[in-house]
């Protein structure tokens, strides 16, 4: 039977020319090449070349013919032994699927011949890897493991990471392999099943685990085929706390600051107004340090930064210190100054410290408060370092943040303390609770909420459009409402939770396209390029639905500003009820965000003030013409940062990318020039 093609709606017949996609009975060049009709496949002359065969091949298998099949797949790879897309023909003529090895293994696999259908089937999945042949090899082995009976052995693990014992991440990837003399069936990473491409007796998995701050323990679980199972547990240490600061009573300033550190993973520095401390290891693992104050400018804080070895912070103002009046005050200024209540807090000379009072800084803290967080504070990040003030009337017994407990020195009453939280979208409420050694319990509350970050904001995502459906081959044996891929694509891309893609309305497209001539956007390149200027996306898919024994659903990606093709998303599976398709297409929406996922990195280098390089790379799956949001810090501490321009990637390397800086379109001006430690994150 020869296959056949529907499309659906005229956006379905617009997208078909942009992502060039052929009728099966032509041969398309890829884009930028002329595009002729051929008879090179089933219809047509049969002129006993390797693609004739492999398209009878293809007409014979969905007819049942499996034997004829064979032979003609057989002498297609005579021809032509590699599976590819866009195989070459002749002149300016490509097939858009050539898999004679994929054909063939499915083919031996429908006879019951396993041996030689697992044979041509890895040949394929090792040459071109495609959903379809994923889906019969990992059929075949089962089969074939079942018949060869257990091998009595459980599987066996090997963790690859972690290598860290101690973490400053709150999530973390865990990778590894499970291998087992039957065939590997089943991974649980923290009691979450992890993707497992293909069965085998030797699969990897990869997992990204949410972790609390302290103790974790994260438990690998893999079963076998025949039901043996072998569990591992990791044991995860996660700091988020900045070192615990003390200060000592009484310094003079200027003079000597000291005091004492604490922190579980080492204090790596302390800075007091710019000022390295000189650190000693005390017992217990307390860090003293010691730092000489000489001069103060008027305008500058007594800031200090205390930061551990895995990059935690404490950041705060040095308080409830005394400072002592200076020997020989300079006589031409200010014989008499009062201030309020009859005293003074610091008199300064061409803005140096010249002369400070006795009396203590300010009026004395509470037990225990937030500095610098107020009820109704607006956070755009999902983390933010939040410190805790304590001075207590005595020895501390225990310090807890929302309910964990926080590191902290035992014997000290004025202390600060921190660590970094995650916050979800809206209201959080931040508590924090302080025991006394005598049993006293003093607590505190603030709401914060947080909104989303710029990047993430529906404006700054990445634009698709998904215009239309196409369907190949014989008619699916399950009915579904036309578009019904397309709405559910939408509904789970574009979902409340969904954070990846703006998804552009389907609605505002029909109107806009229904006065483009198919005619006119088949006769040029440059035509083709006048959809990309219309359609208000940067992405552009169609949707392919094949049906031969087993359904295929693919997602034809293209540039809108160029067409030109840059991924596939493609699933396959048997469909007998609605939940099997639902669950394709769920898996389908999946493989769209993670080839397209939102990475994070720096600028490492600027040239001529537009050329970029970035520590973004291949294994980041940033590609070409990817577009890039710049960003920059406003607020370290409280890791707040805005956008000021985007970039395109113009060339990804093992370990870095290069991208040019592109003017906004509302703004034909340069943007704010980069520099070197800006934030670069994938569009």
């Amino acid at each position: 039977m020869t296959p056949r093609i529907v499309l659906r709606g005229t956006c379905a017949l617009v997208m078909l020319a942009v992502a060039v996609l052929p009728a099966p009975g032509c041969a398309t060049a890829p884009a930028g090449a002329k595009e002729k009709p051929s008879r090179a496949m089933g219809k047509g002359v049969f002129r006993g070349r390797w693609w004739n065969y492999y398209a009878r091949g293809r007409e014979r298998f969905d007819t049942g013919l499996y034997p004829d099949a064979v032979k003609d797949f057989e002498t297609a790879l005579k021809g032509r032994s590699t599976d590819q897309r866009w195989a070459r023909t002749y002149g300016l003529h490509f097939l858009p699927e050539y898999f004679p090895n994929r054909e063939l293994g499915i083919t031996f696999y429908l006879q019951g011949r396993l041996e030689k259908a697992l044979k041509y089937l890895e040949k394929s999945h090792a040459q071109y890897p495609s959903a379809r042949c994923d889906y019969y090899l990992g059929e075949v082995r089962v089969r074939l493991a079942r018949e060869a009976g257990d091998d009595g052995e459980p599987p066996r693990i090997e963790v690859t990471s972690p290598r860290e014992e101690r973490l400053a991440a709150r999530e973390y990837v865990i990778e590894g392999t499970v291998m087992d003399g039957t065939l590997v069936h089943e991974v649980l990473v923290g009691g979450t099943p992890a993707p497992l491409p293909l069965p085998g007796k030797s699969v990897a998995f990869r997992r990204t685990i949410r972790l609390e701050p302290g103790e974790n323990t994260v438990k690998i679980v893999a079963r076998d085929l025949a039901g043996h199972e072998t569990v591992e547990s990791l044991s995860l240490l996660v700091d988020v706390d900045g070192p615990a600061v003390s200060f000592d009573a009484s310094p003079s300033l200027p003079g000597i600051l000291t005091g004492v550190a604490l922190d579980a993973s080492g204090v790596a520095s302390l800075e007091i107004a710019g000022i390295s401390a000189a650190l000693t290891q005390h017992r217990d693992g307390v860090t003293g340090f010691r730092v000489e104050i000489a001069k103060i400018p008027a305008n500058a804080p007594l800031r200090y930064v205390c930061s551990d070895t895995l990059g935690n912070r404490t950041v705060g103002e040095v308080r409830g210190v005394k400072r002592a009046a200076s020997s020989t005050p300079p006589k031409p200024l200010a014989s008499r100054a009062m201030g309020k209540d009859g005293f003074i807090s610091g008199l300064f000379v061409n803005t140096v410290l010249a002369a400070v009072s006795t009396k203590d800084e300010g009026p004395r803290l509470n037990v225990l408060s937030f500095r610098h967080l107020k009820d109704g504070q607006v956070f755009r990040r999902e983390d933010v370092a939040v410190v805790l003030d304590i001075d207590a009337p005595g020895p501390l017994r225990e310090v807890r943040l929302t309910g964990t407990p926080i590191q902290f020195l035992p014997d000290r009453t004025f202390q600060a303390v921190s660590r970094r939280l995650i916050l979800a979208l809206g209201r959080n409420e931040i508590h924090a609770q302080l025991t006394c050694a005598n049993g006293e319990i003093h607590e505190v509350s603030v709401t914060v909420i947080r909104e989303p970050s710029p990047e993430i904001l529906r404006e700054n995502r990445l634009s698709l459009a998904i215009l239309g459906e196409v369907i190949e081959g014989n008619p699916v044996p399950l009915s579904v409402p036309t578009d019904y891929v397309i709405d559910e694509l939408y509904d789970w891309l574009g979902g409340p939770k969904r954070q990846r893609f703006r998804m552009v309305n389907r609605e505002h497209l029909d109107d806009t396209l229904m006065e483009l001539k198919l005619s006119e956007l088949l006769g040029s390149r440059e035509n083709r390029l006048v959809l990309g200027r219309l359609v208000p996306a940067e992405l552009i898919g169609i949707v392919v639905q094949k049906y031969s024994h087993t359904l295929e659903l693919k997602v034809m990606l293209n540039r809108a500003e160029t067409g030109v093709e840059v991924a596939i998303a493609e699933v396959a599976g048997p469909v007998e009820t609605r939940g099997d398709y639902d669950r394709l297409i769920r898996n389908l929406a999946l493989q769209l965000e993670q080839l397209f996922p939102r990475v994070e990195g720096t600028i490492t280098r600027v040239k001529d003030g537009h050329i970029i390089k970035t520590d973004l790379r291949e294994s980041d799956l940033v590609r070409p013409a990817m577009p890039l949001l710049l960003l920059r810090e406003t607020d370290p501490d409280w890791n707040e940062r805005e956008i000021f321009g985007q970039a395109r990637v113009t060339q990804v390397g093992p370990d870095f990318s290069i991208a040019r800086i592109v003017n906004r379109e509302a703004e034909q001006s340069a943007e704010t020039p980069p520099r070197k430690g800006d934030i670069v994150v994938t569009k």
